[in-house]
């Protein structure tokens, strides 16, 4: 569905544009070689931009219309390592939907693995390993890989949420706060909605009941404003 309106979207864009160039030359008088430069040139411009604008709706928790986005570039993108980073991304975002079936079959097609060229893509599969498998030992180490690496919101996620499975509470929060903290700095606000409830199950494995509950009241507001909804505080 995501990639179906993926590809209308840019159709009517591309057309719109063509019509703006069809104006300007028979309407304007001006240059067809020059409107043709300037036709070309904004529409890669914007095709660049798709991940950055996908990212803004993303942040403001319009998830949806960032996957339409995200498949969209991911089938016009002629580079490899550019394409299986977004599908990386296309699949942490699905997660958020709670749309594994899609997952899957994207996984199918790019592969189950830990891929060193693209840490999205890596942290994608362990989040998924940890919401549909037992395999929790290869998400922990796939998760320390990407953190040898680069430090980032989601690999602290994964982290605090693999030790968290394990029953090892204690490392559970302390990456679950890191998670916290740089979800903060890098403006994720679902991704930060998502570890304060994660950080609330802690709490309360942790016989502090009180704590647990102001925890999770915090993800519920965090996430209650937004498209993706309260729903999404469950999800890994």
């Amino acid at each position: 569905m995501y990639l179906l309106f993926g590809i209308l979207c840019g159709f009517i864009f591309f057309i719109s544009s063509g019509v703006v160039l069809y104006l300007f030359t028979t309407q304007l008088g001006v240059s067809f070689i020059f409107n043709l430069i300037i036709f070309w040139s904004f529409n890669l411009a914007s095709f660049l931009l798709i991940p950055a604008i996908a990212n803004y709706f993303y942040k403001k928790g319009i998830v949806q219309f960032s996957l339409v986005l995200l498949y969209l570039y991911g089938v016009l993108m002629p580079l490899k390592n550019k394409v299986r980073h977004t599908v990386g991304e296309i699949i942490w975002q699905l997660l958020d939907c709670g749309h594994d079936a899609n997952v899957s079959l994207l996984l199918a097609r790019f592969g189950h693995m830990h891929d060193n060229s693209s840490d999205i893509y890596s942290l994608s599969f362990a989040r998924y390993l940890l919401r549909n498998s037992d395999d929790v030992s290869t998400a922990l180490r796939i998760t320390e890989s990407v953190l040898s690496n680069r430090k980032s919101a989601r690999a602290w996620f994964i982290r605090g949420v693999s030790f968290y499975k394990l029953g090892k509470i204690k490392f559970a929060i302390r990456s679950l706060e890191r998670a916290r903290e740089y979800s903060n700095h890098e403006n994720d606000v679902i991704l930060n909605g998502t570890t304060y409830f994660y950080l609330g199950l802690c709490w309360k494995k942790n016989n502090n009941p009180d704590y647990a509950q102001d925890h999770i009241l915090k993800a519920s507001v965090i996430l209650g404003h937004l498209p993706v909804g309260k729903e999404a505080a469950g999800r890994i």
